[in-house]
This record gives C-alpha cells, structure tokens and sequence, in this order.
C-alpha cells in the first residue's frame, strides 16, 4: 500500500477518497513451458504465495491426463490464485485477487521462472472500486 492510501477494514482509500477492495491481476502468458507438469504448477503457485506474503489456506489441482492442461486453485486468506494451461497452445491463464493490502505484481516474477513464457500480458482490475461521485456516503 502506497503511503498516501489509508485502509478502513478491508478496503483501500486514496486521499481523492476513491477506495477498493483489492487489486485483480489477469495474466497471459504465451510460449509457455511445463504447461502439463503438476508439480510445476503447484511449485510455482507456493513460490508466488511465500514471496507475495499471502496466506495460503487450501490448494487443489487437477489435471486432463499426459500432455493436457492444469487446473489449480490456491484459495488465500486474502482471496485467490488461479491458474489455467493449454499444453497443446503452451498457454497459461492466471488470475491473482488481492484484497487486505497486498500487492498481487510480487507473484509475478515466481511465475514467470516456472513457466518461462516467450510473451506476458497483465492486465489489472480495482474490485469494489468506489468514489465519492459513484457512491453515497454511506458507502463510502
């Protein structure tokens, strides 16, 4: 959390008193490596959640046989990490919820060494993003 952003429970105010819940992270990752390896993908989600700070409360994984794609769903105490591959397309879908102050970019660089994509895009999403102009003040 920046300096100039205050929190009230969960959520984040800016001094403009725009506030949100958390940052949602979408990631693609093209040319992607170990797309159909479990334990890579499993390695890897431990490796963002230990250097993001997050609290891990339940993994699951599941896979579509030899040479298919990954399911995996980290379930955090401060919300979520999920992770989608095509091994047949080597790419892999990921999205990264951080609620509680936490910054969702510190898992990047974990996942970026377990899959080494030739390409990644980012895009990010304020969840509950509210403003004094969009909201009364009861919710604000």
């Amino acid at each position: 959390m920046s300096k100039t952003e205050s929190t009230k429970g969960a959520l984040r105010r800016r001094p403009d008193g725009i506030q949100y819940a958390g940052t949602h992270l979408f990631v693609d990752m093209w040319g992607a490596q170990h797309t159909d390896d479990e334990a890579v993908v499993r390695s890897a989600i431990l490796a963002a959640v230990e250097e993001s700070g997050a609290t891990l409360l339940k993994l699951e994984l599941s896979t579509f046989g030899e040479h298919a794609g990954v399911t995996a769903f980290a379930i955090l105490a401060e919300s979520h990490i999920c992770i989608n591959t095509w091994y047949e397309e080597q790419m892999i879908a990921i999205d990264v919820f951080f609620c509680a102050g936490l910054d969702p970019y510190l898992c990047l660089p974990a996942l970026e060494r377990a899959f080494a994509p030739s390409r990644v895009q980012v895009s990010e999403h304020k969840r509950l993003l509210a403003s004094p102009m969009t909201h009364d003040k009861t919710m604000l």
